[in-house]
């Protein structure tokens, strides 16, 4: 567990219950503060109250499109940084550009390895701090 983690606050946005209770146990234990949020509109509520550092977005949400959060988001402050999380896009040349149009600052295809999504974590906060 990293010192530093504590500082950072990571918002899970994600309709599924049981993706966002695997996310927060492992990046609890990681030492990060975890706010979660079942849908589309409760991601952008909780992002005005709790001004995280790191949201992963689901795209594919009740009440908002994941991609329109993505927008608002950023609109409000550009500065957040978002990792899309999605079964549906794969990577590719299209996704990413599309992506990137949005706002994302990175993209990670469900399912993943825990691992691999706490590396880009750490990629994000190493470029920029919590």
């Amino acid at each position: 567990m990293a010192e530093n983690n504590e500082k950072t606050k990571i918002l899970i946005a994600d309709d599924n219950q049981a993706i966002r209770k695997l996310l927060s146990i492992f990046l609890e234990t990681e030492g990060f503060q975890v706010v979660e949020a079942t849908n589309g509109q409760e991601a952008l509520d909780e992002f005005k109250k709790e001004q995280p550092h790191i949201i992963l977005l689901d795209i594919m949400m009740p009440k908002m499109f994941g991609w329109d959060v993505l927008q608002k988001i950023k609109q409000q402050n550009p500065a957040t940084k978002v990792i899309v999380m999605t079964a549906v896009y794969k990577k590719s040349s299209y996704r990413l550009t599309t992506m990137h149009d949005y706002g994302a600052d990175e993209f990670i295809t469900k399912p993943f390895e825990l691992p691999q999504l706490l590396d880009i974590i750490n990629v994000i906060l190493s470029q920029n701090g919590p």
